[in-house]
């Protein structure tokens, strides 16, 4: 577990290090979407919720998107909701174009 090891020498990266400025090992946070304690170094680095509901938004947030490949060898696109019927046009090969 991360604790008050870290200092500004260390080579973690300047923002994880700054972020874990002044974290006891102790300390934790309260979950905002279930309201149980995670620790206080994810708080640190960003993330507000605990581990168990971050997969859930994160499993939400990939269901509102996929990959395509573009044809039978091109490139992957990455296609969003509001962006999937023009991607999805543009990805036939035997639609003509310009």
């Amino acid at each position: 577990m991360l604790g008050n090891e870290y200092t500004s020498s260390d080579s973690c990266g300047d923002g994880v290090t700054t972020a874990l400025a002044g974290v006891g090992t102790n300390d934790w946070r309260e979950c905002i979407d279930c309201g149980d304690e995670f620790p206080a170094e994810r708080w640190a680095l960003g993330y507000r919720c605990c581990l168990f509901c971050g997969e859930d938004r994160a499993t939400a947030e990939r269901a509102s998107w996929c990959v395509v490949m573009e044809y039978g060898k091109g490139n992957y696109q990455f296609v969003t909701q509001s962006a999937a019927k023009q991607t999805l046009l543009n990805t036939n090969q035997k639609q003509q174009r310009g």
